[in-house]
């Protein structure tokens, strides 16, 4: 059976039905509908590899998740795909020392991205909440649910020279 909540995964048996037939689809499709866009095979795959996805994934291993449900669909597809998710508000872009990161914006949250290793970390907006408020009462601005902060700093493992690094982003 598959489930539609974030992080969960998507399990399906041998006898899966077809890639667009699943409740996270159904759940997609209206996301996407809400949002005002085109429920399109490059976009309703996008969103399920990253809802899926543990964490953030950049936009060749989107393609390589999603070939693997649907051949045709090309890398150029992805990145238009990923372009308009971005725009309706469904997706979030990182840029990092490597490749740009995706994930979904279902709910507020912030990243740490290390400097080091590229790594990207999900940082919860409870933990952040109450310096945005002070932020509001500091600048004036209101900051939506779709406000996001990104810092930059070391990971642990880069911290303790574990982890080879690929320079500062």
């Amino acid at each position: 059976m598959a489930t539609a909540g974030r992080g969960q995964g998507l399990q399906t048996s041998p006898h899966a039905p077809s890639p667009a037939t699943t409740p996270l689809d159904e759940y997609v499709k209206q996301l996407l509908r809400t949002e005002g866009g085109r429920v399109t095979l490059a976009r309703l795959l996008v969103l399920r590899v990253l809802t899926e996805a543990e964490g953030h994934l950049g936009a060749q291993e989107i393609h390589t998740r999603v070939s693997a449900l649907a051949a045709s669909v090309t890398l150029s597809t992805v990145y238009r795909a990923l372009s308009r998710l971005e725009e309706l508000g469904l997706v979030h872009a990182l840029p990092t020392a490597g490749e740009t990161q995706y994930g979904i914006a279902d709910e507020p949250h912030h990243h740490a991205i290390c400097t080091g290793c590229g790594k990207v970390t999900e940082l919860p907006d409870a933990a952040l909440t109450e310096t945005l408020k002070a932020l509001e009462r500091a600048t004036g601005y209101t900051f939506t649910l779709q406000s996001s902060l990104t810092m930059r700093a070391l990971c642990r493992e880069c911290q303790d020279g574990r982890r080879e690094t690929t320079g500062p982003s």
